[in-house]
């Protein structure tokens, strides 16, 4: 499949023309495919999401231990969440994840 069929069927899958912009300056940079690269970057949103559960059981095994920390864990959370969610590598690498998912079923 080449470049334009592959931009083609990410279009078609969710992506917007600014995200393949971005994935088309990766594949400047370092010289990979785009199967490569939405690989890549579907294993860093696994990754985000291994963070986050452990930044959860920390929190949750901290509250438990001292409720006093509720508030300031709260503040930091909601602080901290929007960052994650408006950061664009993670918004593209969660498409590329629901990309992947579509591919091998």
């Amino acid at each position: 499949m080449n470049a334009f069929e592959y931009e083609k069927k990410l279009l078609d899958n969710g992506f917007s023309g600014k995200d393949i912009a971005v994935l088309r300056q990766y594949l400047g940079k370092r010289y990979m495919t785009y199967s490569s690269i939405i690989d890549a970057f579907s294993y860093r949103y696994m990754i985000l999401i291994v963070l986050q559960v452990i930044v959860f059981i920390v929190v949750i095994l901290d509250i438990l231990n001292d409720v006093s920390s509720l508030i300031p864990w709260v503040l930091t959370l909601l602080t901290i969440g929007p960052v994650f969610y408006f950061y664009p590598m993670a918004r593209l690498a969660l498409k590329a994840f629901r990309f992947r998912l579509k591919q091998h079923d």
